[in-house]
């Protein structure tokens, strides 16, 4: 299987070429489903299915009982998160770099330098919502990137989780989720006992049908298919196998 991760105008034209599932970082609905309409159409310009791409975004769960037990388990995460770890995660993914900040000054993303190209698509992100008229704190943006993006995160009831999940297939035209967590392993044990039964009942999680990750994605062959690149891809006959050259050392 080919994994790939990259929201880029050039890491989504290298996906729609190669990549069978893409992960997204993508913190809105909206957001997410521009960056698949968007690498759709460029697999079909590369000759490609569009189907034949898996996109899957990143979620956070943190369940709970209640939805005002969950959002408290929330802030609790990110009141014991050092915000030293939110400058690198923002400086190493946007190249966003607020080191000696004050925690109460405006971010105005438009003047802000960026010192690395790692993840344009995220400073690009801030950027498009500031001038929609989103406004951050040094403080607020810390806080909302403490686990990667506040948008990544999912709290609630397992039923609200869920809903919010099957807004993102809807919406955003998705096949699934890289599930992440705020402790490992306990965010997703939790969802796998909590949420998993409520995406069974609602018919959105079906038993995997077929013996290779491949065929239980798509439900079609093992190999790659006739579309993609590397299918013409052949596999050297044993007698051109290079066998490990005898080395003769000295005593």
């Amino acid at each position: 299987m080919l994994f790939q991760a990259g929201s880029s105008d050039r890491g989504r034209r290298f996906g729609a070429t190669h990549a069978e599932c893409i992960y997204l970082n993508a913190t809105t609905i909206g957001e997410t489903a521009r960056l698949v309409a968007s690498t759709r159409a460029l697999a079909v310009a590369a000759g490609r299915d569009p189907q034949h791409i898996k996109f899957m975004p990143r979620i956070i769960p943190v369940v709970g009982e209640t939805e005002k037990a969950a959002a408290a388990k929330y802030h609790d995460f990110v009141d014991a998160c050092d915000p030293e770890a939110a400058l690198i995660v923002l400086q190493q993914w946007a190249g966003i770099d607020l080191r000696g900040s004050d925690p109460d000054d405006s971010v105005d993303f438009e003047t802000l330098e960026l010192t690395s190209s790692n993840s344009q698509h995220t400073g690009d992100f801030l950027r498009r919502i500031a001038r929609d008229g989103q406004r951050f704190t040094v403080k607020d943006l810390l806080r909302s990137y403490a686990f990667g993006g506040a948008g990544n995160v999912v709290s609630g009831t397992p039923a609200q989780i869920v809903d919010r999940m099957e807004s993102y297939v809807d919406g955003a035209d998705v096949d699934g989720f890289n599930i992440a967590y705020m402790i490992r392993s306990k965010s997703v044990d939790e969802f796998i006992e909590l949420v998993v039964p409520e995406l069974r009942r609602r018919g959105r999680l079906s038993p995997p049908a077929g013996p290779t990750l491949r065929e239980r994605l798509f439900g079609e062959g093992a190999v790659l298919p006739a579309d993609h690149p590397g299918h013409a891809a052949q596999p050297l006959p044993p007698s051109t196998h290079l066998e490990p050259a005898a080395h003769t050392w000295p005593l």
